[in-house]
């Protein structure tokens, strides 16, 4: 009877280790980790007017994280940089280049794209001064350069009427942007028959304004093409995104070569068969 009795607790306290052992060996359980939604996560600091075009400009591209919140802080050169560089690849559909870097007081490569693109200079022969409040005529310079090599042909007129007040405050450097801004309805006065080309722009002041000038030129021809309707380099082109006048765009696989095409749709595909075309 007491063998029987030995056996049994010995089977109990296998059956107890195996049970303990398979508890021990499953993995261990973390806990998920919180997904945010996709979209814009706002913190609060956003105007009501501002939100709509803020979540818009985000879904175009126009926007990175660091300047997606805190947004009555005035923008930085730095941050107007990084945005206006994204202004121009999303028109182009092409993705700007980093040139040397002639500034010892930033390495940021979205500044040097603008650089380089001649968007924008330093504040002296080697300095930047990216922590700088923008203001309001340096962004109107800034955009018109940026739509300067985004748009083939950009229609640069200067409005007739333009009285404002304050318009003597106006650098001679900024004056043909801040009339461009002010004809093509990218900025406008701030009240009192003011323009204010000296007071600083907010964060989502800053992206509202890429955001409009973005929709008011996203159908226009891009730079793929010269201003006289030929390639920009001219003869051989490879791997070319261009905009024929019809604003559809066309692009070129990789590997294919195009000689001597024109900007009208019916040169256009008498010179590239139709299956080498593909529409975006």
């Amino acid at each position: 009877m007491k063998g029987k009795y030995n056996l049994f607790i010995s089977i109990i306290l296998l059956i107890t280790m195996i049970i303990s052992s398979t508890v021990f060996a499953l993995p261990e359980v973390k806990p998920l980790k919180p997904v945010l939604a996709e979209g814009v996560v706002f913190d609060g600091t956003q105007s009501s007017w501002a939100k709509e075009e803020i979540e818009k400009a985000f879904e175009y591209g126009l926007t990175y994280p660091d300047i997606m919140k805190n947004f009555n802080k005035e923008i930085t050169r730095e941050e107007f940089c990084t945005i206006v560089v994204k202004l121009y690849e999303t028109l182009t559909g092409t993705e700007a280049e980093a040139g040397a870097n002639p500034f010892s007081d930033t390495k940021n490569p979205e500044i040097l794209k603008a650089y380089n693109l001649k968007i924008v200079y330093g504040t002296s022969a080697d300095k930047f001064t990216p922590d700088k409040n923008i203001t309001r005529q340096e962004i109107c310079v800034m955009i018109y350069r940026a739509l300067d090599v985004s748009i083939s042909e950009l229609d640069r007129s200067m409005p007739k009427d333009f009285d404002f007040a304050d318009k003597g405050k106006i650098a001679d450097w900024a004056i043909d942007a801040v009339k461009f801004a002010y004809k093509n309805n990218i900025m406008k006065g701030t009240g009192n028959n003011e323009i204010s080309p000296l007071v600083n722009t907010t964060r989502e002041q800053g992206i509202v304004l890429l955001k409009r000038t973005y929709e008011q030129y996203m159908d226009k021809d891009s730079q793929g093409l010269s201003k006289d309707g030929g390639p920009v380099s001219g003869g051989l082109i490879n791997n070319l995104t261009v905009s024929p006048s019809g604003g559809v765009k066309f692009v070129f696989p990789s590997g294919d070569k195009v000689k001597d095409f024109t900007t009208e749709e019916k040169k256009f595909r008498e010179v590239v068969p139709e299956e080498n075309l593909a529409f975006l």
